[in-house]
């Protein structure tokens, strides 16, 4: 498979050991999934290898995603429709002062009372 630049429509890679025939885009674009003759390939488009390989019956002509595709800006394994931080990592979802803000994004983590310290 070529990978084509296309502000300048140059190539810019080539990835090994594919031979697509129809091509998927995740979501969230981490993934390109490929048909071949026989399988579907799937493809870290960041570092442009074939990550896995799925065989199929022969001539699979087309892709359908079904299921999660949501996009997980953070990558931390929750949508970011469902996640309280989804511009930091934070997979627990943990949120200590229960304001629907997660604790790698909020910078007030106490539940809004004044602690008072003793000498």
């Amino acid at each position: 498979m070529h990978v084509l630049d296309t502000a300048s429509n140059t190539e810019t890679a080539v990835i090994p050991g594919t031979g697509a025939r129809n091509l998927h885009l995740s979501a969230d674009g981490k993934r390109l999934y490929s048909t071949t003759a026989n399988a579907v390939q799937i493809i870290d488009t960041a570092t442009l290898t074939v990550t896995a390989t799925i065989p199929t019956t022969p001539q699979p002509w087309g892709i359908v995603a079904t299921g999660n595709t949501a996009t997980d800006t953070d990558s931390d394994g929750v949508a970011d429709d469902q996640d309280n931080c989804p511009f930091v990592s934070n997979p627990g979802q943990e949120d200590m002062d229960n304001d629907q803000l997660g604790d790698a994004c909020d910078s007030d983590n106490d539940t809004g009372h004044i602690r008072r310290f003793q000498n």
